[in-house]
């Protein structure tokens, strides 16, 4: 197989049998690293591969116009297939993102249930205010999500199995005042869709921590042991990170990825609480963005990588001022 053969392929049909062919072989080969029960939604990848080619196919080749990409930027066979690669594991990051939140707006949905909350609409479609409390038609605002997401980022997090298919994140208390403040800043009723926002943002600063205690049950994996494509990835996630988050962001993450707390971190800087929080949710966004979609082995050696050459940079690290 070529890349002129694939190219020929995609100008005349689009998705012919050879791309398709292509498509089932790295889904496969991409997916076999991943948990099916975790990531497929089934006991074993032979019975969940045809449901996550078609939806890669239909959402990500097609629907986002990776296939387009893919044609116009590969330079051979072998690099038109690690571009898919690319796709399918930032495919598989967004259904362990989706179990995580759908476990906990199903939870949402049994609180709202329950005094000091009403519960309005139908199972499919429902949404909840607070008891007494008049609504207005309407959908929370894109700023009403994200100030109570603001305000909630240092809530405490449950400590939870790394390979649990839906960690509970927070406890029935913090979710429930998470349900109530939300419920109580914006005047009209608060849809699942509205709470999706919501815990996307707040899980947007806890899921890199998430992931690097997950690599922690991973052997780690030396870096000669790594194939050519392997390195590759974790060059260009690393650079990625670094080069998209500000300098002050750069100092916060090197102290986190060593484990210290925000006290230590604003003590060692001269920061103050609020600005140290402040440059932690940023640079934990941008960990989460490169991070997104790379195989389990690999994201230790990124992180791995960052902190390595965040600590050789002391003396001014180089990111965007």
């Amino acid at each position: 197989m070529t890349l002129a053969e694939l190219v020929d392929e995609y100008r005349q049909v689009g998705i012919g049998p050879r791309i398709l062919g292509q498509v089932r072989e790295v889904v496969r080969a991409v997916a076999r690293g991943y948990d099916p029960t975790i990531y497929g939604a089934s006991a074993g990848w032979d019975e969940g591969l045809d449901d996550l080619v078609q939806e890669f196919g239909l959402e990500v080749l097609v629907g986002q116009g990776q296939l387009d990409y893919a044609i116009l930027m590969a330079t051979d066979h072998q690099h038109f297939r690690r571009l898919l690669a690319r796709q399918v594991r930032y495919l598989l990051a967004r259904r362990r993102r989706r179990t995580i939140v759908d476990n906990l707006i199903d939870r949402a949905h049994r609180l709202a249930a329950t005094p000091p909350f009403r519960l309005l609409g139908q199972r499919s479609q429902w949404s909840y205010t607070l008891v007494g409390k008049e609504v207005v038609a309407g959908r929370v605002s894109e700023a009403a999500a994200r100030s109570v997401a603001a305000r909630f980022a240092e809530l405490p997090i449950i400590r939870a199995e790394p390979m649990l298919r839906a960690p509970a994140v927070y406890s029935e208390a913090s979710l429930r005042t998470i349900l109530a403040e939300l419920a109580a800043a914006v005047p009209c009723a608060v849809g699942a869709g509205d709470l999706d926002r919501v815990l996307s943002l707040l899980l947007t600063s806890w899921l890199p921590c998430f992931l690097k205690e997950a690599e922690a049950t991973v052997a780690n994996a030396a870096a000669e042991g790594m194939s050519a494509e392997d390195l590759a990835i974790v060059e260009e996630a690393t650079m990625a990170i670094l080069s998209g988050c500000e300098r002050g962001q750069l100092e916060v993450l090197r102290l986190k990825l060593a484990g210290h707390s925000d006290e230590h971190i604003a003590e060692t800087l001269g920061l103050s609480r609020p600005t140290v929080s402040k440059r932690k949710r940023a640079a934990m966004g941008r960990l989460e963005q490169g991070l997104s979609g790379i195989d389990q082995p690999l994201r230790l050696a990124v992180l791995d990588q960052l902190g390595e050459r965040l600590e050789a940079a002391r003396g001014g690290p180089r990111g965007k001022s």
